[in-house]
């Protein structure tokens, strides 16, 4: 059985800095039996640390392209006001948490 998974920015932070706590989530027996999903605030994140190398930034795309991408549509928008309305987390956290709700997915935040 097939389950829908997003990954919160910190678990590509921990891949990316070979923390051996993710390797699982990133191995082909995952991936191959999981659907993933990130959030665009994942790949905002990511994408925006001061002072990455050109192959920082290859690496990052390359590994986020191989996902599936929760765009911040007009049904996550809705999700995120409702999230803040309930809960008091900040704007990035909720849009991550509304993109899981959207995909159907098992949020995977700290470890």
């Amino acid at each position: 059985m097939q389950n829908n998974f997003l990954f919160d920015t910190n678990i590509f932070i921990y891949y990316f800095s070979n923390e051996e706590k993710v390797c699982a989530f990133f191995s082909e027996k995952f991936l191959s039996k999981n659907k993933i999903y990130f959030s665009v605030i994942t790949e905002i994140e990511l994408l925006s640390y001061p002072n990455l190398s050109e192959k920082e930034i290859t690496t990052i795309k390359d590994c986020i392209n191989s996902f599936h991408l929760v765009e911040l549509t007009k049904e996550v928008v809705k999700l995120t006001i409702a999230i803040r309305k309930n809960y008091k987390i900040g704007i990035g956290d909720s849009i991550i948490a509304a993109s899981a709700l959207y995909s159907n997915s098992i949020l995977v935040t700290r470890i």
